[in-house]
This record gives C-alpha cells, sequence and structure tokens, in this order.
C-alpha cells in the first residue's frame, strides 16, 4: 500500500474551538499546488479528520469525492490507536492501493515516525508518501516528502 500522509493547510486561530478553525486564504490558495500534485492519484479510500480545516483541505484537493470521516485522525489521538484504526480501516483494500490520510499536527509527525522511524517535521500542506505492506510500527518505507515551498 501507498500512504499519502497530508497535514491540512493553514489555518486561522479565529474560532471559537479548535475544532471550528477554518483555513486563511493563504492556506486555501496553497493547497492548489497539492491538489495538482494528488489530484491525479488514484486513491483507493480516503480518510480525513472530522476538524474543519482537514474537510476543507480535502475538498481542495480531492473535489467532489467523498472522504470517510475518521475520529481517529484528530490532533490528540494516541498514535497507537491510529495506528490500529489505519490497520482496520485498510485491512480490504489491494496490496497496491494508495490511501490518502489528511490530518493534524502532532499525530502526522507521530504517525510517520512510528511507520517509518523516520523522524518528520510537517507543515501546513505538506504531505509524505510512505510505502507500508502491513500497518505496523516500524515497517513502512518513507518514499518522499512534500513541502509546500518544494512546489
Amino acid at each position: 500500500m501507498r500512504l499519502y500522509c497530508l497535514r491540512h493547510g493553514q489555518a486561522s486561530f479565529n474560532a471559537a474551538t479548535d475544532f471550528d478553525r477554518q483555513l486563511t486564504d493563504e492556506g486555501l490558495s496553497s493547497l492548489g499546488a497539492v491538489q495538482r500534485a494528488l489530484g491525479r492519484v488514484g486513491f483507493a479510500a480516503c480518510f480525513v479528520s472530522p476538524y474543519t480545516r482537514t474537510r476543507q483541505t480535502f475538498e481542495c484537493v480531492m473535489g467532489q469525492r467523498q472522504p470517510v470521516i475518521s475520529e481517529w485522525l484528530t490532533p490528540d489521538t494516541n498514535v497507537n490507536t491510529a495506528i490500529a484504526q489505519l490497520y482496520i480501516a485498510t485491512a480490504d483494500l489491494a496490496d497496491d492501493a494508495n490511501v490518502l490520510l489528511v490530518l493534524h499536527q502532532p499525530l502526522i509527525s507521530k504517525l510517520i515516525d512510528a511507520l517509518t522511524n523516520e523522524p518528520v517535521p510537517m507543515m501546513p500542506a505538506s504531505y509524505a508518501v510512505i510505502d507500508i505492506d502491513v500497518v505496523a510500527k516500524g515497517l513502512g518505507f518513507l518514499n518522499e516528502v512534500v513541502h509546500l515551498e518544494q512546489f
């Protein structure tokens, strides 16, 4: 499986709750480059945190496609819980499936590190590509990390 881990675009701090934070204008415009890079990937499944900014990020990158809203991708989720849920969610997919996760810090960096043993700082609108046969700690290969300034 090829796992694409995308951090949401730049978000505003002007919201009543963390859940309701929306993307800034800059955050929205920066996702055009991500859309050009990931929009042509054929994803077998897309899992997205329920937070507003991750749903907005997904919509900008993937358009009208419907994601699976996943409570296990929120910022405070324990990385072991996320790995277990990812294992369950992808168990029936083909070995060569492409899977997209849209999530937050600190979970995205913790997840990449746990799966690949490669600590990677993830800025807004950055994504990492992991090749992994079995979703488990240390079994993934970090194929690529793309930061916004590389677009």
